[in-house]
């Protein structure tokens, strides 16, 4: 769990680094407008590869589980 949790401070201190070297050669604004980009990405792979699941087949009975 030690190892876990140093890993995460790391990560955690070279992307604040990362993102102020960032912010220097760009303005913080368009940072946050090409990460929305990023974002839509991801849901679009997202659904591109899990959203066939989200919706059943015709003829498969849809599951009773409410838990």
């Amino acid at each position: 769990m030690a190892t876990f949790l140093s890993t995460f401070d790391l990560g955690i201190a070279i992307g604040s680094f990362v993102i102020g070297l960032a912010v220097v050669e760009f303005t913080l604004t368009s940072i946050y407008f090409y990460s929305s980009f990023l974002l839509l990405g991801g849901i679009f792979i997202y659904k591109l590869l899990y959203g066939r699941f989200l919706v059943p087949k015709p003829g498969m009975k849809e599951s009773t589980h409410t838990g």
